[in-house]
């Protein structure tokens, strides 16, 4: 007669853990039972995924418009900051 820790691992080693990839939807048979890809392919597509949806997405900014901006300040003989300064107090007092 088996041991009931050898009988467990027998019993073990013979159920199968049947998992469908999340990546490419094929079966395998998983050797963890956190395992959620079937091979190291699919791993890796599944971890730059998971890099691109945290990675926040830089604002773009009108670069036409800081250039006009930037040229309007040096024509009032301003900086670009004291040009917006002044912008900023004609906006609010109207």
């Amino acid at each position: 007669m088996l041991s009931g820790r050898i009988q467990r691992k027998k019993v073990h080693r013979e159920r199968k853990n049947i998992k469908q990839c999340v990546i490419c939807g094929e079966f395998f048979e998983a050797d963890r039972e956190t395992a959620v890809c079937c091979s190291d392919h699919c791993r890796a597509i599944r971890k730059k995924l998971r890099e691109q949806a945290k990675t926040p997405k830089r604002k773009t900014t009108n670069t036409q418009k800081l250039v006009e901006d930037a040229k309007k300040a040096r024509e009032a003989g301003l900086t670009y900051g004291q040009w917006q300064a002044r912008q900023y107090t004609e906006r609010e007092r109207t």
